[in-house]
């Protein structure tokens, strides 16, 4: 009895190691894809998800919760000592592993992606039926590798964002006595007529309706640029005009003139 416990939980522990290993493998190769196909896959660039580089730990996490839950309900199902649920689990993972890694380009369709996953995932099944004890031991070795990847990839993205913050604010100057306090506040794509504080009915902005009634509400604003949200973002710094302004302030700073 003592041994078939222990060899129940020697099963379920594996399992969990192997879909840790899809979940942070699948999420590497994800936030890795998506850095690269924003930048080579021009054709498709306007609908494609854009990223920063925090994707290379985020999609790793996001993928391991939906990996271990999804192994938690198969095993539940199937019988977490049982093989049903190796034989269950492991071709689940591969399908998504699989379709997540082929919709990473945007080039082929849904449907095609759904048909070659589920390709992969019979032929990985079939191949983890002859290898099952080869493949479980593997798992077991290189979990904790793609563990470790995972956290040195959030240690370094985060850690090196940290010190460059830290590195920049320790060179600005100390602000002077009695200036103002002024919080700058961008958002993209947000229309007034949809915010509270400028009479819509709902209420969307409860901090920046709170923001707006303690301080100055601006009611009409004029943009220097209005065909593009990075030409008006920017514009909020003459040197970083849109070109025709940024030309404009070039001339009056080598004239002489004050702008006001």
């Amino acid at each position: 009895m003592h041994a078939q416990g222990s060899n129940s939980r020697w099963w379920s522990g594996t399992l969990f190691l192997a879909a840790a290993w899809f979940g942070i493998a699948t999420g590497l190769v994800e936030g890795g894809g998506l850095l690269l196909f924003q930048r080579i896959n021009w054709a498709r660039w306007g609908p494609m998800m854009h990223v920063s580089e925090e994707i290379l730990w985020i999609a790793p996490l996001v993928d391991l919760l939906l990996f271990s839950l999804l192994t938690v309900f198969v095993s539940l199902l199937a019988g977490a000592a049982s093989r049903n649920a190796w034989r269950m689990v492991v071709p689940t993972l591969a399908f998504l592993a699989a379709y997540d890694w082929l919709t990473l380009t945007a080039r082929l369709s849904r449907n095609a992606c759904l048909l070659l996953a589920l390709g992969v995932a019979v032929a990985f099944g079939r191949w983890f039926g002859k290898h099952e004890l080869a493949a479980r031991q593997f798992w077991k070795k290189t979990a904790p590798l793609a563990i470790l990847t995972f956290v040195l990839a959030f240690a370094g993205i985060q850690g090196e964002k940290w010190l460059r913050e830290r590195s920049e604010t320790l060179k600005l100057p100390p602000a002077a006595p009695g200036s103002p306090n002024v919080l700058c506040i961008v958002v993209d794509t947000l229309r007034a007529d949809h915010v509270s504080s400028y009479g819509y009915s709902r209420p969307t902005s409860p901090n920046m309706d709170r923001i707006a009634a303690q301080g100055t509400l601006f009611e009409n604003a004029v943009s220097t640029s209005s065909c593009k949200s990075r030409g008006a973002e920017t514009s909020r710094d003459p040197p970083n005009f849109p070109w025709p302004m940024r030309a404009m302030w070039s001339w009056r700073r080598r004239s002489g003139c004050k702008m006001l």
